[in-house]
């Protein structure tokens, strides 16, 4: 007779460092505990007191282990002490030489144990309390196991049992059972199989039970498991377990739905291996599980097998992996099936888990294309100065990637989440029906011939973009109501297609049209978080509103199956969405984002000039240089001009500190442009914080770095074909003269003792909402590099953060908790760093603009319209006000405007962006790259599947509802030895309820 002990025993397990603090029903086997009387007599005084105990000792020294007698009372007794003693006992008492060193923790010797005792009662006893411990708390208890060498243990009893003569399921199905719940969270569960020699082992199992299903199921979940290595995955497929397991996933059957879902999953783990996924291939599996998998949707009447239409699809979804298996679902008519079920799942409520995988089945499945165009290069090219016209492709337009992103723009790599489902089946639906598409070019900038006008093309609308800044290379009517457009790269470049601005014309009123621009290069944008394109009707400006409109439904932005034509390793994007025109024969434009031109910029300058008091307010426009098309490059400067020609007011003129502002660097980044013109006019203005300012500084604006890629179109270069916020560390004359000159005017700035206080840069950022500043600072690049330099001694002005907490408090747009100080080797050829660095401009930074909106304070879900970036323009302005409070004349008039910006205590932010911590961009669910064969089902799943199998009724009903209760509650309740076993071969040792000695023993776990 085998007595158990409650709770105590993982508590000794663990090494008696009074981990758990309650009790727990789990026992642990007093066969392990020899000198269990001897325990109880030693305790001391006090800390165990018997009431009634009859028992006999019939202990012989010489003869081996006491036995213990009945106990015919319960017990009270302190845990401390017995806890000691247990630990103690569980070292000592074991009498097998094989058990494991005197310093090892019980777990260990429960494990080694396990892996010696040849008495199968004992066996189950282990792997009883082994799965009690692992089943009560979290996957904290089964990786401790895995630290103690459980998995190894678990397959040597594993091998041992089975190897025997008549191998005993009594044990082997409990085995089995374990070794699934812990091997699916042990990474080198693979690799430890193969060198236990258990991965044939169990597949022989396997071949052997293929009639019984319990055993069947249990050994395809273990090989399941071992697949996580690609080796041993390679070692099932050259023994044959592919067709092993194959077999095994019957047609549509009401019976052992276990076994079929259990060998669904496993054959999918094995097409983790590309030498196993051309096998199957080359074997015509691909096609009988589409045959499968279109059987049992169409035989599923009550909805109770989608775990094993799932498990099927994770099948096709590992075998499209490569390129033959993906070749090999097409031809299969793969993807006409899953379009047709697809379509069936979202009719009928219950199948929308089936949804996802195949819409990225279909999509992955869907054969790349060239773009159809003649080539990659712009439209444009531009002669270089000492560079061939023909040659500017082999040296500059050829994407690599080292241009990074926006600006400062972190790297993001998710992929964007997509819900239209109704356009990703149109896009799979042209492939499936090439004869429903129109296909009709009706704009192509490379064709100078006529395109289709109104009289020969009545029913398309027409596309024009050759103006100002506007991009549109190519449109095509694919349906009657749909376009897609193709953008024109950057000049001279055959990339960074990102911005589009062109004309469109004759619509019909009230007909949603819908255009979709197909080679967008960014792998996310806002557009999938509530930004629309803008929109501008001729007609609405006749009539009085001649605005920029927010316009657009159905947005969605998603990687298509369209490359370059260079090769098919490039990805684009689709950007698509539907707008409705309100009026008939309309001339309207449509925009990534408001524009901003550069004769928009002069125009504006010549107003602002008129505009200003000369006698208040100094306002000069200069031209810094010329362009390499020859456009000019304004240079504006504003300040104060003196009260009088007395020594003290020019003497404070020429002390006053300079503050460089720049812009536009991006030719895309309009956004940065509408900022900059809030600065302007808020400075020329007669605001009393302005005349303060003014008085203050001297400002030297240059409000468009990057005039030949505004007028030319371009999201991101120059005429050079590169990124001229990359070119700050040595700017050529020649190619960058904007740079060149720029910088040359800080040097002399710096040479005169002028050195800008302050230098900011205006950018846009397509990924992220808010305003934000990226700074420069030593110390916060060390902390978060994790050098070794001690930087308590390192001596910095926190100045650098005044800027942005007065922005945080003034602007509501501005975002504290989004600026960053790092200064980053990817950023060393920026204008920040650079100014930072070579300059010594201790307040440098890059203010980045939202495209989209906010998520903060009172513009939290609105989108951003040029009211507002304007509005944050003046704010910065207003923000300066701070840095030379000191040195200001107050009146009340300033006091009563400007309070706000002096008085800089510590007071809560008034827009609270510091408790904002909401992500820009939430996690995205489709995954569009399969870069890793990974188990779309997790372990609670799979833990739910083992206990449903240790059931020892086997009746073909209650296999049914395997697949019926998928969705019950996750239970990791022991269930891996049946409970005839329990009741007949097991005896507890009871303890009763409530409290004893101050010990709670209510049911709690461990973690």
């Amino acid at each position: 007779m085998c007595f158990f002990f409650h709770k105590v025993g993982w508590m000794c397990l663990k090494g008696g460092r009074g981990i758990l603090p309650l009790w727990t029903p789990l026992t642990l086997p007093l066969f392990l505990l020899p000198s269990y009387p001897a325990l109880l007599a030693s305790t001391k005084p006090g800390s165990l007191q018997k009431r009634k105990l009859n028992m006999e000792d019939t202990r012989d020294e010489a003869s081996g282990p006491e036995t213990p007698a009945q106990v015919t009372q319960p017990w009270t007794f302190s845990k401390s002490s017995l806890i000691r003693k247990l630990r103690q006992h569980l070292i000592s008492s074991l009498s097998r030489p094989t058990m494991a060193a005197p310093s090892s923790s019980g777990l260990e010797v429960l494990l080694s144990t396990l892996q010696n005792a040849g008495d199968i009662e004992n066996r189950l006893n282990i792997l009883n309390v082994l799965d009690e411990l692992l089943s009560a708390g979290t996957d904290r208890r089964i990786h401790h196991m895995i630290s103690k060498g459980g998995s190894e243990a678990l397959l040597t009893a594993l091998v041992n049992s089975a190897c025997s003569f008549t191998p005993n399921y009594t044990i082997l199905l409990p085995l089995l059972h374990l070794l699934a719940k812990v091997g699916y969270r042990d990474r080198q569960i693979g690799l430890k199989a193969q060198k236990a020699d258990a991965v044939l082992v169990v597949l022989s199992l396997l071949q052997q039970n293929t009639e019984n299903a319990r055993r069947a199921t249990a050994c395809l979940w273990v090989l399941r498991v071992f697949c996580s290595s690609v080796t041993t995955a390679d070692l099932l497929g050259k023994n044959r377990g592919l067709d092993v397991v194959f077999k095994l996933i019957s047609p549509h059957t009401t019976k052992h739905l276990h076994t079929v879902k259990a060998a669904a999953d496993a054959f999918a783990a094995m097409l983790c291996s590309k030498v196993n996924c051309r096998t199957a291939i080359a074997k015509g599996y691909i096609a009988d599980l589409l045959k499968l998998y279109e059987d049992w949707h169409n035989n599923d009447v009550n909805l109770t097998n989608i775990p094993i239409l799932r498990a099927l699809l994770h099948c096709l979804q590992c075998a499209a992996k490569s390129a033959v298996g993906r070749d090999a679902l097409v031809a299969e008519g793969g993807i006409s099936l899953l379009f047709q079920t697809t379509q069936t799942c979202l009719t009928m409520k219950g199948l929308e888990l089936l949804v996802e995988p195949a819409i990225q089945l279909m999509r992955k499945c869907n054969p790349k294309v060239p773009l159809p165009l003649t080539s990659d290069k712009s439209a444009f090219s531009f002669p270089l100065p000492g560079r061939p016209v023909d040659d500017w492709d082999a040296d500059l337009g050829l994407y690599d990637g080292s241009f990074g992103d926006d600006s400062d723009e972190d790297e993001e790599n998710e992929e964007p989440d997509n819900r239209d489902y109704e356009k990703v089946f149109e896009d799979i639906q042209r492939l499936i029906c090439p004869e429903d598409i129109i296909n009709k070019v009706v704009f192509d900038m490379d064709d100078p011939s006529p395109q289709c006008s109104s009289d020969m093309c009545p029913s398309s609308l027409q596309f024009f973009s050759k103006f100002e800044s506007g991009n549109l290379r190519k449109a095509i009517q694919v349906r009657s109501h749909e376009y897609d457009l193709i953008l024109n790269a950057d000049v001279n470049s055959s990339a960074h297609c990102q911005w589009f601005y062109f004309e469109v014309s004759g619509m019909v009123a009230g007909v949603p049209y819908r255009f979709n621009i197909i080679n967008c290069e960014k792998g996310n944008s806002q557009y999938n978080y509530g930004m629309q394109p803008v929109l501008y009707s001729v007609r609405e400006a006749l009539e009085g509103r001649p605005h920029w409109v927010r316009t657009g439904s159905e947005i969605c932005y998603y990687r298509n199956h369209f490359c370059s034509r260079r090769g098919q390793k490039s990805s684009f994007y689709t950007l698509t969405f539907r707008v409705t025109f309100h009026h008939e024969d309309d001339v309207c434009y449509l925009a990534y984002h408001y524009p901003y031109t550069h004769t928009t910029l002069q125009t504006h300058l010549k107003m602002l000039e008129k505009s200003v008091d000369p006698r208040k307010v100094f306002f000069r426009q200069q031209n810094l240089c010329d362009t390499l098309a020859g456009n000019s490059c304004s240079l504006v400067t504003i300040t104060a001009c003196p009260t009088s020609r007395a020594w003290k007011h020019l003497h404070q003129l020429r002390n006053r500190p300079c503050v460089v502002l720049t812009a536009r660097v991006h030719p895309g980044e309009s956004n940065a442009s509408w900022v900059l013109k809030g600065t302007l006019e808020f400075l020329c203005s007669s605001d009393p914080v302005a005349e303060s300012l003014r008085g203050a500084y001297i400002f030297k604006i240059i409000p468009m770095l990057n005039p030949d890629g505004v007028i030319n179109g371009n999201n991101r270069c120059s005429l050079t074909a590169e990124d001229l916020n990359r070119q700050w560390l040595k700017p050529d004359p020649n190619l960058s003269p904007t740079i060149y000159h720029t910088k040359g005017f800080l040097y002399y700035l710096n040479s005169i003792g002028r050195t800008p206080l302050v230098f900011c840069d205006y950018h846009g950022h397509s990924r992220k909402k808010n305003v934000f500043l990226y700074g420069c600072s030593m110390k916060e690049t060390l902390w978060q590099s994790g050098s070794p330099i001690n930087t308590a001694s390192l001596k910095e002005d926190p100045g650098y953060r005044t800027i942005a907490k007065t922005l945080d408090r003034i602007a509501p747009a501005f975002s504290f908790n989004s600026c960053n100080y790092l200064v980053e080797k990817s950023r060393a050829s920026t204008a920040r760093v650079v100014v930072w660095r070579e300059i010594g401009v201790f307040r440098s930074y890059t203010m980045e603009s939202t495209y989209n909106g906010c998520n903060q304070g009172i513009y939290k879900g609105l989108q951003t319209g040029t009211r507002e970036l304007e509005e944050m323009g003046m704010k910065f302005s207003q923000s300066l006000l701070t840095l030379r409070s000191n040195a200001i004349h107050y009146n009340s008039r300033l006091i009563h405007h400007a309070y706000a910006l002096l008085d800089l205590d510590d007071r809560l932010l008034h827009n609270n962006s510091n408790n904002c911590f909401e992500d820009d961009e939430p996690p995205c669910m489709e995954e569009i790259e399969y870069s890793s064969c990974s188990d779309p089902f997790g372990a609670n799943e799979l833990d739910t599947e083992v206990n449903g199998n240790t059931s020892s009724e086997e009746e073909d009903e209650e296999d049914a509802d395997i697949c019926r209760n998928r969705r019950r509650r996750n239970d990791r309740k022991s269930h891996l030895v049946p409970h005839y076993l329990k009741q007949d071969a097991l005896e507890t040792l009871t303890i009763e309820g409530g409290q004893r000695n101050g010990i709670d023993i209510s049911n709690s776990y461990l973690y």
